[in-house]
């Protein structure tokens, strides 16, 4: 992560000191603080920058936290070539709409997320960042029209995994599973899938073998001598 930027975070390098709950980073602010950061609370928008954020005039971006990281990820993925996410989206010509440039006109427009899972999504995602393109939408809504989401065609129908998953009624790390053991995604989607006893949960499983042979039972020892207790006696 060294060298990226999320948020007001630049990220200076690795914090050898620090690695309770993950993978933690020397960052500097864009106000010039450093601190140490989890990576992880970067990626996902939880901590954007030092704080200082929250003593600006409005004070709209400390009382909405998640929808100003929304929104600062999203300038940096379409406008800087340092964001890991700039190849699929700057480097595909997606863009930001000049209002947007300002979080207060973004949060206008956008409105408060219904909870804080909820992601920004594009309804056509060859095209930009503006109101009438972008909607609040949950996570697993907003994988299903990512373009990293595999598509798969069946009956005359073309549509992600994660849907394909959803009709089945199952999970679609299973689909995953089977697709990456080099099934064809005919066979992926209809064969059926193995319980197992102990947990009632599917398993990414070959056919079934039929019913176990019987298994003779092993032969009883034989007694080293065949008196009876009386004649022992």
């Amino acid at each position: 992560m060294t060298g990226q930027v999320w948020g007001e975070w630049v990220v200076l390098r690795r914090d050898d000191n620090r690695n309770l709950g993950g993978a933690w980073w020397i960052c500097r602010c864009s106000c010039g603080v450093e601190r140490s950061v989890m990576g992880r609370h970067m990626r996902t928008g939880n901590s954007v920058s030092c704080g200082h954020l929250a003593h600006t005039a409005d004070g709209l971006s400390a009382r909405y936290p998640s929808e100003y990281g929304t929104w600062r990820m999203m300038l940096l993925r379409c406008g800087d070539p340092r964001s890991s996410s700039y190849a699929n989206y700057g480097a595909r010509g997606i863009r930001v709409c000049s209002r947007w440039q300002v979080f207060k006109s973004f949060f206008e427009d956008m409105g408060p997320k219904p909870n804080s899972d909820f992601q920004i999504d594009r309804l056509d995602n060859d095209d930009g960042y503006y109101k009438q393109n972008c909607a609040w939408v949950s996570r697993s809504e907003n994988i299903r029209n990512s373009t990293r989401s595999r598509l798969i065609e069946h009956d005359g129908e073309r549509l992600p995994v994660v849907v394909w998953a959803n009709r089945l009624g199952i999970k679609a790390s299973i689909l995953y599973g089977r697709l990456r053991m080099g099934w064809t995604e005919e066979r992926a989607l209809t064969q059926p899938v193995r319980m197992n006893p102990n947990t009632r949960q599917g398993r990414a499983v070959g056919p079934a073998q039929g019913p176990r042979p019987e298994i003779a039972p092993r032969p009883r020892r034989k007694a080293f001598f065949s008196a009876s207790r009386e004649d022992l006696l």
